[in-house]
């Protein structure tokens, strides 16, 4: 008997040894896969996107402004796909460089107020110091209560802000924590943007077909009311992150925008000491200046709107 007690615990005991190598094992090869992964991502992902390639270069590009005592000044253009399409920077910076300015693109498709307020706090954490930062929106996008997630997450969001974030916009456990990952993992950022480009490379007209899908401008704009209630706080707010790093925060209206705005929004700016300005507005475009969609300007729209905005900035940006 006592022989064959020890067998079954020599046997049980080997048993556990082996279930605990093949744990072990899988425990390793789960790691590694992440790994290669997360590695994978960073080193391939952008090479295959020309849009996440543009917003690696361009976050890089505003992540080494540097402060100047003085010579040419740099000023941070930030906003989405409506900058992206209205504001030829190469041709802004013609008319500006005879003040001793020069315009810095950072732009990302599907952003709105709270993406670049704390875009903006990450950036000047990180040691971008430009003179001025221009933020670009319509006024819609000045009242917007949500993020674009996970691109957001990793290309703006400081891993400190994620709790401030959530309660902001009021998120889940379960979506807190996708921030966090997002945050900190190259592969989980961009986990949707690796499938949409594997669907755009086997189904070529896709992006044809969503923009026929999306086409519009959405939701009505805010009423006046609305738009100053919620944006004096807003633009109070991202004013300190701007006056904290030594730059003169200014917001550029994009269109679609109704001039019937104007009046309110520039006495709005005057109180706050942040420049305004409104460029171009809907009764000032025609239907010629806009892509197909009647949302983004075309080539003609954009010439004429950044004619414009030069004009403007010459009148409110620092004189050296």
């Amino acid at each position: 008997m006592h022989s064959s007690t020890s067998s079954s615990d020599a046997t049980a005991v080997g048993a556990r040894s082996t279930t605990a190598r093949v744990t072990v094992l899988l425990l390793v090869a789960i790691v590694a896969l992440c790994v290669v992964l997360e590695l994978g991502t960073r080193m391939v992902v952008h090479g295959m996107s020309n849009t996440l390639s543009r917003i690696r270069t361009e976050s890089t590009a505003a992540r080494t402004i540097a402060a100047t005592n003085g010579g040419e000044k740099q000023m941070l253009i930030v906003g989405n796909s409506l900058m992206l399409a209205g504001i030829d920077v190469g041709a802004l910076n013609e008319p500006l460089q005879p003040a001793a300015w020069r315009g810095v693109r950072f732009g990302i498709e599907q952003t709105t107020y709270y993406d670049w307020y704390y875009g903006l706090k990450r950036l000047t954490t990180e040691g971008s110091r430009p003179s001025a930062i221009l933020v670009c929106f319509e006024p819609r996008h000045l009242v917007g209560t949500s993020v674009r997630r996970e691109i957001f997450a990793y290309y703006l969001m400081r891993t400190s802000d994620t709790l401030d974030v959530a309660r902001v916009l009021d998120l889940r456990p379960s979506e807190t924590a996708d921030l966090f990952l997002a945050n900190v993992s190259a592969f989980w950022a961009l986990r949707k943007e690796i499938r949409k480009n594997v669907l755009g490379r086997l189904m070529p007209s896709l992006p044809d077909l969503t923009r026929l899908m999306t086409r519009g401008g959405g939701s009505p704009p805010p009423n006046i009311d609305d738009l100053l209630t919620a944006g004096r706080p807003r633009l109070e707010a991202m004013r300190d992150t701007a006056d904290a790093a030594g730059a003169k925060l200014i917001l550029v209206l994009m269109p679609p925008v109704d001039a019937a705005y104007s009046q309110a929004l520039r006495q709005l700016g005057q109180e706050l000491n942040v420049p305004i300005v409104m460029p171009l507005t809907d009764q000032d475009l025609n239907p010629d200046d806009y892509e197909p969609d009647q949302y983004h300007l075309n080539a003609g729209g954009r010439l004429r709107f950044t004619q414009a905005l030069a004009h403007d900035l010459l009148e409110v940006l620092p004189r050296p």
